[in-house]
């Protein structure tokens, strides 16, 4: 029997360890949201503020001016609209920033919930970068994931778009949008609600729900011109682990 080359056995070696790290990679998802959410009635976006600073009161009106009715309280907020026969609802609650408080343990499950639920396309870390961990915590669970649920997750805090590896590893199957700077809070605002608006309307190509805002002000989304950008960073996050 002839003797493999021993470059051939050296090539195959390489290619098992590529293999090997390659299955650590957090799956990017596809420019395209999913073609069910074109039956939903509704379209239900949670955002997640923080008492530490003042956007929640902000976030009230600048949504407001887009013609929705709102509703409030101390601490949470609804504004609804429907558009091409859909409603739009976008939910804002003010999540303490004492981690022992009992308000906080309760908003701690409501996120779960949210993040879970079939009816919530959208959740939204709207508070300073060093919270972002108190809205999409880590997971003790194999692989770090947190849900495999497939719906938006927004992260306008400064800098995000540096963590998306970590993002996606803990919502594989999530549709990340992340900020490449300074997050601005009316920014963040408009972006979501014209992406919901979008998908209301029923578009579900990322390309054409992206505000044309996003690249001057930061924004990254999910759209075919970031796929590669997102690859490079969940890879340098591999490395550094």
């Amino acid at each position: 029997m002839k003797k493999l080359s021993p470059y051939l056995d050296k090539e195959q070696n390489v290619n098992k360890k590529i293999l090997k790290i390659t299955e650590k990679f957090p799956k990017i998802v596809g420019s395209y949201l999913p073609k069910s959410w074109r039956d939903k009635d509704e379209f239900i976006g949670k955002l997640y503020f923080y008492d530490d600073e003042y956007s929640f009161y902000e976030a009230q009106q600048q949504f407001k001016s887009y013609g929705m009715i709102l509703e409030k309280g101390d601490d949470w907020a609804t504004l609804i609209k429907t558009i091409n026969g859909k409603k739009v609802i976008i939910e804002l609650e003010l999540r303490p920033t004492d981690i022992e408080s009992p308000e906080y343990i309760e908003s701690v499950e409501n996120i779960k919930e949210a993040i879970e639920s079939q009816d919530t396309i959208l959740t939204a870390h709207r508070g300073h970068c060093y919270r972002s961990s108190q809205t999409y915590p880590e997971s003790r669970e194999e692989g770090g994931v947190v849900s495999l649920a497939e719906k938006i997750f927004y992260r306008g805090d400064c800098g995000s778009a540096g963590d998306i590896g970590n993002m996606q590893r803990k919502f594989p199957n999530g549709h990340i949008i992340s900020d490449k700077d300074m997050g601005i809070g009316r920014v963040n605002n408009e972006a979501i609600y014209i992406v919901l608006e979008n998908i209301a309307m029923g578009e579900l190509d990322w390309r054409k729900i992206k505000p044309d805002f996003a690249d001057k002000e930061g924004l990254k989304f999910p759209d075919k011109s970031s796929f590669q950008k997102n690859v490079n960073r969940i890879w340098n996050y591999l490395l550094d682990a």
